[in-house]
């Protein structure tokens, strides 16, 4: 697997994560809902970002 193919993956697990937040979470807490799936979308972003970063850095790509 080349970069972009993980980087392409790691958008998909991220969109998934928070399409499944957003059919759990009920619907009367708007405002936590957001800010719920606004802090699980920057966490995981930045996990992401820093595993994709790390796997250039070893050269495993």
């Amino acid at each position: 697997l080349n970069l972009f193919m993980l980087a392409g993956w790691s958008v998909s697990m991220l969109v998934a994560a928070n399409t499944l937040l957003i059919k759990i979470l009920p619907n009367f807490v708007e405002g936590a809902s957001f800010m719920l799936l606004t802090i699980v979308t920057i966490g995981l972003g930045t996990y992401l970002s820093v595993w994709l970063k790390s796997l250039v850095k070893l050269g495993r790509t």
